[in-house]
C-alpha cells in the first residue's frame, strides 16, 4: 500500500516518506528496557532539559486507536470490484502499481488476489497504508494521516475471510496517479546534470544542492517534487539552509565526483530546515493559510532522493517546484525537540526512552501557534510520542506514532491549528527494537546510529498575530 491515501482530505504535507513495504512488528519475548536519563539536549538550538523520571513500563496504546472494525458486519462478503478496488485505488496503488517503487502490484484482482491475506493483516496491525500518527480522536486529529477507518479495515478483512471473490470481471485495470504540478510555479530547480544511483549495494541516498538565486527574504507557501526516474524514486525530502548551511552544503557537493553527494537520514549540514517531502501519489504541498518556511538570501535548497534497490539502475534529474511570495504570510518556524545523549542497549526487542524539554521555545514569552508535528527515528524506531506539558502538570497529547517505521515519516498537520504558551514543557517518548545490534547504540545520522527527534511547525503568536510577530 503507498502514499496515495490522503485521508479525509486532499491536503497533504507529508514530509518523508512513505513506504512501499510495511514493517513486521516483533512477536518474540525478547528483554525490553524503560527508562529515562540525563541529557542536555535543546529545542531549536538553545535551551536544556533536566534531569527526568524514571518509568517501568511502556506507553499503553490509546484507548481507541486500537478499533479495526471487529464489530462491522456485511449482509454479503465484499467483492474486488464494488467493494476493495476502490480503497485499493485510493490507499496503495500510488507505490504498488505496474513499474510502481513497491516490490509487487496490486492494480488488478488477478495481482491483489494472491496477497489477500497479507492485505487483511497489515490493514488490521496498522501497518499498511504507511503509519503516521493516531488519527481516532484520543489524540489529536490530522488533516494528512493515513488512517484507515475501521469499516474499511473490516472491509479487507471480511474480502479476505470470504475467500477474496471478484466481483464484476470487466473492472479495468488500476492506474497509479499521474503527477500534479503546482497551479502556480515561482520556482522550477533540477540537478545540473542526471544522476544515475549505484543500487550494487542496496538503496542510495543522495543529497543535491540547488541553487535559488533569492535576492530578499522570503516565504516557500507551496511545494511539489516531479520524480525524474519513477521507478526508481521512493521518496525526496527538501531542505532549505541559511547562507552557511549553504557553503557547506556546496563543500560537500564539491568534494564528491558525481552530482550530488551521498546523505542518510539528515543532508549532513547545519542550518538545514525542512520544507517538505514527496512520495508517489501526493499533491501538490501548501503550507496552512498565511504560513510558510522562511528563506533568506544566499539560501539553497537541498533535495534528498531515496533512490531504491529494486529497480534498474538509470540516470535520474528529479526536480523541485515552489511557490515562494515575498511577504505576507508568516515565517513559520520548525522547533525542534532532539534527544541526544542515549546509550541503547543491543539486542532488546523494546527499549523506551523519554526526554523532557523545559518550555516549548526557551528564548521567547506569550503565545506560540502550533500548525503540525513530525516524528523522526531511524530503522530501530517503533514509537514516537509528543505530549505538551502545561504549568499545573496536565499533558496533552500532540502526536503518537504508534507504528513508527523509517519509511513512513512526516510532518502531520491539524485539523485545528492550537495555541499555547512558550512556557509549556515537551516531552518525548521514543521506543527502539535493538535486536539486530550487538554493539549499545548512540545518536547519529549513520545506517547504526538512532534518533529521537520531534519536529513541530509553529508561528509565534496567535493565528491572527501580525507577520511582524514572527521571525
Amino acid at each position: 500500500m503507498g502514499a496515495g491515501w490522503l485521508g479525509r482530505t486532499t491536503f497533504a504535507l507529508v514530509v518523508a516518506v512513505s513506504a512501499c513495504t510495511a514493517s513486521v512488528a516483533p512477536t518474540d519475548d525478547a528483554p525490553t528496557d524503560d527508562d529515562t536519563v540525563d541529557t542536555d539536549v535543546d529545542t531549536d538550538g538553545t535551551g536544556i532539559v533536566d534531569t527526568e523520571r524514571v518509568e517501568d513500563t511502556a506507553l499503553p496504546l490509546l484507548a481507541t486507536c486500537d478499533d479495526v472494525g471487529a464489530g462491522v458486519a456485511f449482509d454479503s462478503t465484499p467483492t474486488w470490484s464494488d467493494d476493495v478496488a476502490p480503497l485499493v485505488q485510493q490507499a496503495c496503488v500510488s507505490c504498488h502499481a505496474q513499474d510502481g517503487v513497491a516490490p509487487f502490484a496490486l492494480d488488478d484482482y488477478d495481482h491483489a488476489r494472491p496477497w489477500a491475506s497479507a492485505i487483511r493483516q497489515v490493514t488490521h496491525d496498522r501497518a499498511m497504508p504507511p503509519p503516521g500518527p493516531s488519527d481516532c480522536g484520543e489524540c489529536r486529529t490530522f488533516r494528512n494521516a493515513a488512517w484507515l477507518s475501521p469499516e474499511q479495515i473490516a472491509t479487507f478483512r471480511a474480502w479476505a475471510d470470504g475467500g477474496a471473490p471478484e466481483g464484476r470481471p470487466d473492472l479495468p485495470r488500476l492506474v497509479a496517479p499521474e503527477p500534479v504540478a503546482l497551479d502556480r510555479v515561482d520556482l522550477e530547480l533540477r540537478p545540473d546534470a542526471p544522476f544515475t544511483p549505484d543500487l550494487s549495494l542496496g538503496d542510495d541516498h543522495r543529497c543535491f544542492v540547488l541553487d535559488m538565486g533569492v535576492a530578499s527574504r522570503s516565504v516557500v507557501t507551496g511545494f511539489q517534487v516531479l520524480a525524474g526516474a519513477r521507478d526508481l524514486v521512493h521518496h525526496a525530502i527538501v531542505f532549505v539552509t541559511d547562507p552557511e548551511g549553504a557553503a557547506a552544503a556546496r563543500e560537500a557537493d564539491a568534494a564528491d565526483d558525481l552530482p550530488g553527494y551521498p546523505c542518510y537520514g539528515s543532508p549532513g549540514v547545519e542550518g538545514a530546515t525542512f520544507v517538505g517531502g514527496w512520495v508517489p501519489g501526493l499533491p501538490p504541498v501548501h503550507y496552512p493559510d498565511g504560513t510558510g518556511i522562511g528563506i533568506d538570501p544566499g539560501a539553497v535548497v537541498i533535495l534528498q532522493v531515496h533512490y531504491v534497490a529494486r529497480a534498474e539502475p538509470g540516470p535520474d534529474q528529479t526536480t523541485v517546484q515552489l511557490q515562494v511570495e515575498p511577504r505576507g504570510p508568516k515565517r513559520g518556524v520548525m522547533l525542534r525537540f532532539a534527544y541526544t545523549q542515549f546509550e541503547l542497549p543491543p539486542g532488546r526487542q523494546q527499549v523506551t526512552r523519554h526526554a523532557h524539554f523545559d518550555r516549548m521555545r526557551p528564548n521567547g514569552s506569550g503565545p506560540l501557534t502550533l500548525w503540525g508535528v513530525g516524528s523522526h527515528m531511524h530503522e530501530a524506531g517503533r514509537r514516537l510520542k509528543v505530549e505538551r506539558i502545561l504549568p499545573d502538570g496536565t499533558r496533552a497529547c500532540l502526536s503518537d506514532v504508534t507504528h513508527y517505521d523509517f519509511d513512513a515519516q512526516g510532518l502531520y498537520l491539524f485539523d485545528e491549528p492550537l495555541v499555547v504558551d512558550h512556557e509549556d514543557d515537551v516531552e518525548i517518548t521514543c521506543t527502539w527494537d535493538t535486536r539486530r545490534f550487538d554493539q549499545p547504540v548512540r545518536y547519529g545520522g549513520g545506517l547504526d546510529d538512532e534518533m529521537c527527534m520531534a519536529i513541530v511547525f509553529a508561528t509565534i503568536g496567535t493565528p491572527d498575530a501580525p507577520e511582524s510577530a514572527t521571525p
